[in-house]
């Protein structure tokens, strides 16, 4: 987990859809790649331009609708699913956030992780 950090920053945000890529040492195992996981969340099917089609004419180009998807939000839960072997993780967090009464919106769930395996995070903390 302490590689969230790095790979939700700002500079790897800024990577191109399809060059994201799973770690090395996890390439062959993951199952969904992270366009692959965009395209399920944004329900892009190619070809849907039909002029009576219900898409969003903003969506109606995957790379429109890959970018209207690929969020921090959805970094860190193909991270967790997928190369982390952490599928229940994202919302695990969620749960955890409601409990102690706090806000459990997706962001305050991102903004847990982070500020847990960030630097000076107390996650961080304990592995170093």
């Amino acid at each position: 987990k302490m590689r969230l950090a790095s790979e939700l920053s700002d500079a790897a945000m800024g990577v191109a859809v399809d060059d994201v890529r799973a770690p090395a040492f996890l390439s062959d195992s993951v199952m969904i790649l992270y366009p692959d996981f965009l395209r399920a969340i944004a329900k892009y099917k190619p070809g849907a331009h039909d002029p009576l089609s219900c898409v969003p004419t903003a969506w109606r180009d995957e790379a429109t609708a890959l970018a209207q998807v690929n969020t921090r939000v959805n970094r860190l839960k193909w991270l967790l699913r997928f190369t982390m072997g952490a599928p229940r993780a994202f919302e695990g967090r969620r749960s955890e956030l409601r409990t102690l009464d706090l806000s459990s919106e997706d962001q305050d769930v991102l903004a847990s992780f982070l500020s847990c395996w960030g630097v000076g995070g107390e996650g961080r903390g304990h592995l170093q």
